[in-house]
């Protein structure tokens, strides 16, 4: 391997030259490479000096490539990994994610008044906060902080009497690491005034929803009361100052369930627990410290859920919108669900009056869907809405390829592409052709309306087209470049075209011919014999070459210190006419007397083509106006016979011979 040199190699850029000598192969049909087990053709080999060489974009993270060489005695392979974007694994992580728990540092009793700890860790190794997973007592919690660049989670965890287990695990493209602590929590006996205390909690519904009422006696302001759901803070919930109620609605988690508030104030810390259980049948057992029974709504009916705006499955040119909806047998706000394209949407209003939802939303470019769901003790109502939004057009597409221009021309094996479309906002909008074949693996940037990436050229000329279509209209462009190479001869022959039949025994030949300055360094094998008469000028090659009856096979081969090239055709001769034969129809023989002066001269001619093989003379005069009907193989003019003796005389040539006729005519 030449390039990379090191099995492992972190590239700089997405894209890089896989470069290496492959000795001992005939053609480049010998070799194979794998890309990550994919195999890839668009490589090139040179029989000369025995390089190999590929141009590969890399995706992100761990590229993994064999290059395999096959000949008569076997098989040779070389395997390499090209990292971009990440760090060559070291030999003790194996490149997976670092995770150290900073606090608590390690297992420990806390005291009544720590039963809330700041829980902080460090991640490194991954990209962002989407590779972590935080549990506590093995429920995720999705609510902590954590910073990129540092790379470290923060986050409040209550804990409960007893032990408190946290996990930490974190995935990058190597694997997954994962890394826990167990926290102890002796609560102790209460000695002080107790000012938290549960009023109501209602039965659990068939959602496993619930609302309660908590007093806390010397709470001043909501910042000084927390509320916790199984660890996890809560913060949707109301507080009144002046009663010191706290009031929230809690969707629980089947089975046990743990309520805690706290209250925290110039120093003293107080908190208060509930435990609740909800069962997936709907019967729920009576939970501790609660005799009531849910709330009605006035009715005994599910909701019902009537969207006003949009309309499903509408197209919209605007970004923003309001979704409105009526909604029926609800109690509050609190009993409704949004979400758009699986994101909650937390931010609408509920009139309990006028029974009227509403939610300012924006809309992402194509296909939306929004979920609204209503739900009370007696059931539960679902309403999708898929909403398309089509950004406004300020126009048909506009299509400029910037690279390669017209007549452009290289040396190299490939070329940067570039193309500025307008008006189109995807890549599935657009088709890219070269040398007619259709071209997928290339680069859109969206927001800058590029399209861009390498193509492998080939020999000569080369075309790209582009096309561009939107709902106003279609928009294309086209170029031609060349490429030539160095140093590698080439050949193309440009006539006569491949299965042609010839009417004659030769072919006029003509080739166009690179890298190759002598007609020395040419020759043409016509049905394997060598034939070197040849005209080489200007990268135009000619010659006449003869040919056989039937098919014949023309090779035209150039070659110099670099190599050689050979293009080939072949044509088909029919043969070589027979020798014209002249006979005469009117008049039918020699001598004959006639009397008028006009003669319609006929004659039968066989073996030509054309009026233009024919010469007919009268007394030694040419005449010019001679018509050849092929169909008849006849001849025929009018002539003006002098008084007396005439002689016509007709001449008939091709390729194969002559045949000349004469006839004496009198006028009396």
């Amino acid at each position: 391997m030449a390039d990379p040199a090191t099995p492992k190699f972190k590239a700089p850029e997405d894209v890089f030259t896989i470069k290496a000598t492959v000795d001992n192969i005939k053609s480049k049909e010998d070799i194979k490479i794998l890309a990550n087990g994919t195999p890839m053709k668009s490589f090139n080999y040179s029989t000369s000096t025995k390089e190999f060489k590929i141009k590969v974009r890399l995706a992100e993270g761990l590229n993994n490539f064999e290059l395999i060489a096959t000949n008569e005695s076997g098989s040779s392979s070389s395997v390499f990994d090209i990292y971009f974007n990440t760090e060559i694994p070291d030999a003790e992580t194996g490149g997976l994610p670092v995770i150290d728990i900073i606090n608590p540092s390690s297992t420990e009793s806390n005291s009544f008044e720590k039963d809330i700890i700041d829980f902080k860790a460090k991640v490194t190794g991954i990209k962002d906060r989407n590779a972590i997973l935080l549990t506590v007592n093995g429920i995720e919690n999705t609510k902590f902080s954590y910073d990129v660049e540092s790379g470290m989670i923060t986050d409040k965890i209550s804990l409960i009497p007893g032990e408190t287990t946290i996990n930490v695990t974190a995935v990058n493209v190597f694997g997954e690491s994962s890394n826990e602590i167990s926290v102890l929590f002796n609560k102790k006996t209460e000695t002080t005034k107790k000012n938290i205390t549960f009023l109501e909690i209602s039965n659990p519904d068939f959602d496993c929803n619930i609302n309660i009422t908590v007093k806390i006696n010397e709470a001043t302001s909501k910042k000084d009361v927390s509320l916790f759901l199984n660890q996890f803070e809560v913060k949707n919930f109301s507080f009144n100052p002046s009663t010191q109620i706290l009031k929230s609605s809690l969707y629980l988690d089947e089975g046990d369930n743990t309520i805690k508030v706290t209250f925290n104030n110039n120093g003293n810390s107080e908190s208060e627990i509930y435990s609740v259980k909800c069962l997936p049948d709907g019967n729920q057992d009576d939970n501790t410290g609660n005799d009531e029974k849910p709330d009605t709504i006035g009715s005994t009916a599910a909701p019902l859920i009537d969207v006003i705006f949009p309309v499903n499955f509408a197209k919209i040119e605007s970004k923003n919108i309001t979704l409105q909806a009526k909604i029926e047998n609800i109690r509050s706000k609190d009993d409704i669900r949004i979400t758009l394209n699986e994101d909650p949407v937390y931010d609408f209003t509920y009139s309990e009056s006028m029974l009227e939802l509403r939610a300012e939303m924006e809309l992402v470019d194509g296909q939306n869907k929004i979920i609204i769901n209503a739900v009370n003790p007696y059931g539960n109502f679902e309403k999708t809405l898929m909403i398309t939004f089509e950004e406004p057009l300020a126009g048909p597409p506009a299509v400029l390829i910037n690279s390669p221009r017209n007549g452009f021309k290289t040396e190299e094996n490939t070329v940067v592409f570039r193309a500025t479309i307008q008006n189109v906002k995807k890549i599935e909008d657009m088709i890219v052709k070269f040398n007619g074949s259709v071209i997928s693996d290339l680069n859109y940037d969206a927001e800058k309306g590029i399209i861009f990436g390498y193509l492998p050229v080939t020999l000569g000329e080369n075309k790209i087209f582009v096309e561009a279509t939107n709902r106003l209209g279609t928009d294309s462009d086209e170029v031609i470049f060349n490429n030539r190479k160095e140093y590698l001869p080439a050949v193309k022959i440009k006539s006569p075209k491949n299965g042609v039949i010839m009417g004659v025994a030769y072919a006029p030949v003509e080739a166009i011919v690179q890298n190759v300055k002598k007609a020395a360094s040419a020759v043409i094998y016509v049905n394997g014999l060598v034939h070197r008469s040849i005209k080489l000028e200007n990268e135009k090659l000619e010659s006449n070459v003869p040919l056989k009856k039937g098919e014949n096979l023309i090779i035209v081969k150039v070659i110099n210190d670099f190599g050689s090239a050979s293009d080939s055709i072949k044509v088909s001769f029919s043969g070589k006419p027979e020798i014209p034969q002249i006979t005469f129809i009117n008049p039918l023989k020699t001598g004959t007397i006639v009397k008028n002066k006009e003669l319609k001269f006929e004659a039968k001619v066989t073996g030509i083509k054309h009026s233009s093989n024919i010469e007919l003379y009268l007394n030694d005069t040419l005449i010019s106006d001679v018509y050849y009907f092929k169909t008849e193989n006849k001849i025929t003019t009018d002539l003006k016979l002098l008084k007396g003796l005439n002689i016509i005389k007709v001449i008939a040539t091709n390729d194969t011979g002559i045949d000349q006729q004469s006839v004496k005519i009198y006028l009396e």
